[in-house]
């Protein structure tokens, strides 16, 4: 299944996988909305001060939709972590497979070991269950004010 030439683009490394989801549709169209629910009084108030474009962006905008960065990054985190297909089509070499590509791949030999799909089933679902317990606050947080925009 890993060896079929159908399903592999050629590229090959981790940045292939978490980067188009990074510039996807739904993450910027969600910290579009974060970024229009600043006030723009903020921004009027520090060209006033004196500050350019980037300076307004790093040190006004930016800490105010932090909340915002953290849930899409750990939403992204977490799709790509779970995700079987794109690593599947994307990546080429055994070295650099996902865990559900390499459950994938483990259980569709001849001989299915049950009790080491079971383990990595566990590995697969902890280490999400970690996350979101830690970041718990920030993730409703940022989800709750997306659709805040006052422009």
């Amino acid at each position: 299944l890993l060896n079929n030439p159908i399903f592999k683009l050629g590229l090959d490394g981790y940045p292939a996988l978490w980067l188009p989801g990074a510039a996807g549709a739904g993450t910027i169209f969600f910290l579009r909305q974060q970024f229009f629910g600043i006030p723009r009084e903020l921004e009027d108030a520090a060209v006033v001060d004196g500050a350019g474009r980037f300076r307004i962006f790093w040190q006004v905008c930016l800490p105010l939709v932090k909340t915002a960065l953290v849930a899409s990054g750990i939403g992204i985190a977490l799709y790509y972590w779970n995700d079987l297909f794109w690593p599947l089509i994307i990546l080429s070499s055994r070295e650099a497979i996902t865990l559900p590509v390499g459950l994938l791949v483990l259980t569709q030999s001849g001989y299915v070991q049950r009790g080491l799909a079971f383990s990595g089933g566990f590995i697969a679902t902890v280490p999400p269950l970690i996350v979101y317990s830690i970041f718990q606050r920030q993730i409703i947080q940022g989800m709750t004010t997306a659709g805040m925009a006052g422009r």
